[in-house]
């Protein structure tokens, strides 16, 4: 994908974010509506785009800085049911953006972090295979 590609698909994202957080400043809409509406933001072609751009390794780093950051709730979130996990993934993005303040590149990369968390991944964009669409990883990479 090219820069403008990405630039443009970060713009929609961005600006369905700042709707969603001028309703809910406005208290147009609940906690579980935003909730259920950043689920779909994080499921959407363009955020599923932007994942897809990302290498393993770079999912992998991003996710080891959340273990590390929390650990406990990692700890808490792999012991759970995966029925469970699908109830508490709208809590986590809530609280990704409410603790956010205004929606910025940060709020929707922690969004989008969150998701690719591997208690949610599966059910957010399905397989890990089904993402990669043939790319092969490249030589350097964060972790190396």
């Amino acid at each position: 994908m090219d820069e403008d590609r990405k630039l443009e698909l970060e713009s929609i994202l961005l600006n369905r974010l700042e709707a969603m957080y001028r309703l809910y400043e406005s208290g147009a809409i609940s906690v579980r509506l935003l909730g259920r509406q950043l689920v779909q933001l994080v499921g959407s072609e363009p955020a599923q785009a932007i994942c897809s751009e990302m290498g393993a390794k770079e999912i992998e780093a991003r996710r080891l800085l959340i273990r590390m950051d929390d650990p406990d709730g990692w700890r808490q979130l792999s012991s759970m049911s995966e029925d469970k996990r699908r109830e508490v993934l709208p809590e986590k993005l809530v609280e990704v953006f409410i603790g956010s303040g205004e929606p910025d590149r940060s709020t929707l990369d922690s969004l989008i972090d969150t998701a690719n968390l591997p208690f949610f991944s599966g059910f957010v964009y399905g397989a890990r295979s089904d993402r990669d669409n043939g790319r092969r990883e490249s030589r350097v990479s964060v972790l190396d």
